[in-house]
């Protein structure tokens, strides 16, 4: 098992394949310099980042073919999706704030329900891609998987009241680096398949 602080700085990596710098790293870690440092030196010794130099700067990558890098993005997508569900909770959908707010078409426990039912749905993978209020509440996911799940879909839409638009893909979908909307989504089912298809280098 990895310490904690390495398993941030990889974590940290994600979602693009950019190298970052420590300062970057250090950014999204929120630890000190000198602690993301000696991660970063620790993970190389390991086999699972690769560093460069560009004259006095440090640049570092992972290398996904380490069982490590995939830990390091399940920790990364799971943080993301809890961080995603507690945003959701802070959101008043479909309220007009300048006219008192009163008429909401779904609030956002709603909201969260009908994400977390859609999360159970039998699929190899899921993300949420969008999120909007206006002109009315709309969720839309990507998912790999039997089309009939569409027909669930439909059903949980009537439940909660809020339009869920569908894309239904594959695999290569993922593998293809232009798709940035598959990328920043919120995985809520099916990282290693994503991490497979996207990350993994055969």
């Amino acid at each position: 098992m990895l310490p904690r602080n390495e398993l941030e700085v990889i974590a940290s990596l994600f979602p693009d394949k950019e190298f970052k710098t420590i300062k970057e790293i250090q950014k999204k870690c929120g630890y000190s310099y000198e602690r993301v440092y000696s991660a970063v030196l620790a993970l190389r010794k390991k086999n699972i980042l690769e560093l460069k130099k560009y004259g006095n700067v440090i640049v570092a990558g992972i290398n996904y073919n380490s069982d490590f890098a995939l830990l390091g993005f399940i920790h990364y997508a799971i943080n993301r999706k809890l961080n995603f569900y507690e945003e959701q909770k802070n959101i008043l959908y479909g309220g007009d704030l300048s006219k008192g707010g009163a008429s909401k078409v779904a609030d956002s426990d709603q909201i969260s329900e009908c994400i977390k039912k859609v999360e159970n749905l039998n699929s190899e993978f899921m993300s949420v891609i969008d999120v909007s209020t206006k002109p009315k509440n709309k969720i839309t996911f990507f998912y790999i998987g039997d089309k009939k799940l569409e027909t669930e879909l439909l059903g949980l839409e009537y439940k909660y009241n809020v339009r869920l638009d569908s894309v239904r893909g594959n695999l290569e979908l993922l593998k293809d680096p232009e798709n940035a909307k598959y990328l920043n989504g919120v995985i809520l089912k099916g990282f290693e398949n994503f991490f497979t298809a996207f990350y993994y280098n055969k």
